[in-house]
């Protein structure tokens, strides 16, 4: 009987899994550009932070709009002021918290991993140039990373220049990375259902009264 039931399942949970379309997420950054982009089915989202337009569609919906800089240094001063105050409260509640934080900053990496496994590299085109007043310190850098994007899938392009004489260091890269949403929607649900939520409540109690009091 159950074998009649969990293998119609499976197999509509698997024909989901295919049809649906994987998340599309592209950057496009360099010295003149810096573009970020976001597709999936219908939907496509830009960010160009060197204009400071997003623009986006949605089926036959379109939009665009422009966004400048923030502007209130003075109440940035004021907010910078008043976490200074707290900030010693603060750290002892987390410091007595010390061990619920150590479990959730032990958590991250599993699920960072789990989430690295649902991604797909598409392209990436690296060129760095690496610059710095110490020529030493330029060659040390470029050795690091020379050994660090070797690690790269094979899609990956990359080039490394050290520049030791003038220049600055400069970053081109073109990424396009797809995800599937099912899997992440699920790791994240079982990561959720799987977190310390007494704790976590209880802590947060603490660290409200203590902001009250602070």
């Amino acid at each position: 009987m159950n074998w009649f039931f969990y293998a119609p399942v499976g197999i509509l949970v698997f024909v989901g899994v295919a049809l649906i379309p994987r998340l599309r997420l592209i950057a496009d950054y360099g010295p003149k550009r810096k573009i970020f982009i976001v597709r999936w089915l219908w939907m496509d989202y830009r960010c160009d932070i060197r204009r400071r337009v997003i623009s986006g569609r949605l089926l036959f919906l379109r939009f665009s709009k422009r966004f400048e800089k923030r502007r209130g240094a003075g109440l940035q001063v004021q907010v910078k002021e008043a976490v200074k105050e707290r900030r010693t409260g603060i750290a002892g509640d987390f410091w007595r918290e010390r061990r619920l934080v150590f479990l959730l900053v032990k958590r991250l990496p599993r699920l960072i991993v789990r989430l690295l496994r649902c991604t797909r590299t598409d392209r990436l085109d690296l060129k760095l140039d690496i610059a710095t007043s110490d020529p030493a310190l330029t060659g040390m850098l470029s050795g690091i990373g020379y050994c660090a994007l070797s690690y790269l899938p094979e899609v990956a392009l990359w080039e490394i220049t050290p520049v030791f004489e003038g220049g600055s260091s400069k970053l081109d890269l073109n990424l396009s990375i797809s995800v599937s949403p099912l899997p992440v929607i699920f790791i994240l649900l079982t990561e959720t259902f799987q977190l310390p939520w007494r704790r976590l409540i209880k802590a947060r109690r603490t660290l409200r009264l203590s902001r009250a009091n602070y």
